[in-house]
């Protein structure tokens, strides 16, 4: 019975510390949005004031659909139809 583990090769220790770098995930993120009365605006730039019924009574509204390379796609509205 062995009471030692294997040894690796310098070779594999060096390929697995010098892996490629990969690239940034937000640069393939596109900008971000919000819809702020009636505009749709950089989320950045939307702003709410702290006085803002909707913020204070915490009134909220849910929307959204999918999106597959930049289509809407809208399969349970036309399955629901047909």
């Amino acid at each position: 019975m062995q009471d030692t583990l294997p040894l690796r090769s310098a070779a594999s220790l060096e390929e697995r510390t010098h892996a490629p770098a990969l690239e940034p995930v937000t640069s393939r993120v596109p900008a971000r949005h919000a819809h702020v009365n009636g505009e749709l605006v950089l989320e950045s730039d939307a702003k709410l004031h702290v006085s803002d019924l909707g913020l204070r009574r915490a009134y909220s509204v849910f929307e959204f659909f999918r999106v597959d390379d930049g289509v809407p796609v809208f399969w349970r509205i036309t399955s629901s139809v047909s």
